[in-house]
């Protein structure tokens, strides 16, 4: 870039004297490049590459366009950014616990706030309060909104959290044995296998009834006499739509000792009753939906309740 260093202004100047040259951005002045420089003993830039075989040295400039403006790239990096298809340009059924939603402003400027957003890593206790502050809360009110006492900050995604609770109901029964309705999300379907079976834990996949979408009660009923289970898996909404019925499975569960684990969107709870308070034991779910954006698919919260 055909740029000259001014002392007087400790910034770089356009110089039409200087011809353009690979020097890109540096936020280093000529001093503070001289200043390291003598402090390795050292007499110029070219020197620290003096170990690198000259037969591998390109000793022209890149063969690149010249450098553009930031407006410039900005408005190029946008147009190309156009040509996608996006959730803002297209409705998107992919599904799968993410989704477009729309975020207020005020998200940002709130959790951007010192209180809540440090540079410091969280075991440091004397500048972690923001932090220590913000996942008590969150805690709180998604124990409030899942109907269960204990929340755990994070895992994943939500279907790593469903696995979770999976592995959790077989370490608390000592079985290795789970049902599940069969109208879960197949990409929360792909997570449980790969997660579940090299553990040697068994996955029965029960269909739902084909008039009301619902899980069948009595196929579960059926699986879980006679057989070494440790729990029951329901997602709801599920992936036909449905809004299942917790509480009547749940009273299954109970009857036959086994534990239930319920995926549910967030959102719905703010509507329905809350798995926890229907006899959900182990309630989990994608938290994308209460603030995150798509971010190209995640990870994003994986919620255990």
């Amino acid at each position: 870039m055909n740029k000259r260093h001014d002392e007087r202004f400790d910034a770089w100047v356009v110089d039409p004297s200087i011809s353009a040259s690979p020097v890109g951005y540096n936020v280093h002045t000529a001093s503070d490049v001289k200043a390291m420089l003598g402090m390795m003993g050292l007499h110029s830039v070219e020197q620290l590459f003096e170990d690198v075989p000259a037969s591998v040295r390109l000793r022209r400039e890149l063969d690149l366009p010249p450098a553009l403006s930031e407006w410039q790239l900005m408005r190029d990096v946008r147009a190309m950014a156009d040509m996608n298809a996006s959730t803002l340009t297209h409705a998107s059924f992919l599904g799968g616990g993410a989704y477009e939603h729309y975020i207020p402003a005020v998200v940002d400027a709130i959790v951007s706030r010192g209180e809540f957003l440090t540079a410091y890593t969280p075991y440091q206790p004397e500048m972690s309060q923001g932090l220590l502050q913000a996942l008590f809360e969150f805690q709180t009110l998604v124990g409030k909104l899942l109907g269960r006492e204990c929340v755990n900050c994070s895992v994943y995604d939500g279907a790593t959290a469903l696995a979770e609770a999976c592995w959790m109901m077989c370490s608390a029964t000592g079985k290795r044995r789970v049902v599940v309705a069969q109208a879960l999300w197949p990409q929360y379907q792909e997570v449980l296998t790969t997660y579940l079976l090299p553990r040697g834990v068994t996955v029965d996949y029960v269909l739902q009834d084909p008039v009301t979408g619902l899980a069948d009660v009595a196929a579960i009923t059926t699986q879980l006499a006679g057989h070494d289970v440790s729990g029951v898996v329901l997602q709801t909404p599920n992936a036909f739509g449905v809004v299942e019925d917790v509480a009547a499975l749940s009273n299954v569960c109970k009857q036959h000792g086994v534990l239930l684990a319920v995926c549910v969107n967030p959102l719905l709870c703010g509507w329905l009753e809350a798995p926890g308070q229907l006899g959900a034991d182990i309630v989990v779910c994608e938290g994308q939906s209460l603030g995150l954006p798509l971010s190209a698919g995640g990870p994003y919260i994986g919620i255990i309740a």
